[in-house]
């Protein structure tokens, strides 16, 4: 795998857009979630799609883990802590399902524009698994935030 800081960048730049959309005492109460619901949940996946099952592999890193690069992990947690700040803009179903297609779609596209530019190679994947996998992840993050952790989220 050839190293390359691209996502270093992608973790610096769903950063700024963490900072910029959710107040610092929010990020600090949402961290935990973010953590796992982010960092651990994707290195897991990654674990498994990369070396298990062979759904995709990355072409360049910096620093890896798991034969994939560390900051693909790293950078689900902005968006994680963005996910569970806004989760409660909706108290309908119909609202939550689409906030969580919205999130699903968004996470999507910016996964096949890393296969697009060739920083990401599918082998036994798609880009239509890729957003059942994202609505389903988004789903179960949404899930726990409605059902088990109300306090969390403000």
């Amino acid at each position: 795998m050839a190293a390359s800081l691209v996502w270093f960048y992608l973790f610096a730049i769903v950063s700024l857009i963490l900072f910029l959309l959710v107040p610092r005492e929010e990020i600090l109460n949402l961290l935990p979630f973010g953590l796992v619901g982010g960092f651990v949940v994707a290195l897991i996946l990654q674990y498994f799609a990369v070396n298990v099952f062979r759904w995709w592999e990355f072409n360049y890193a910096w620093i890896e883990i798991f034969n994939t690069p560390l900051w693909v992990s790293l950078s689900w947690i902005p968006p994680v802590i963005i996910f569970a700040y806004f989760w409660s803009i909706t108290n309908s179903i119909w609202g939550k399902l689409i906030y969580v297609f919205s999130f699903a779609l968004i996470t999507t596209i910016a996964e096949y524009i890393s296969v697009l530019i060739g920083y990401r190679k599918y082998l036994n994947w798609n880009v239509y698994l890729t957003l059942v996998l994202a609505f389903v992840i988004h789903f179960l993050l949404g899930s726990y935030l409605e059902f088990v952790d109300k306090k969390l989220i403000k």
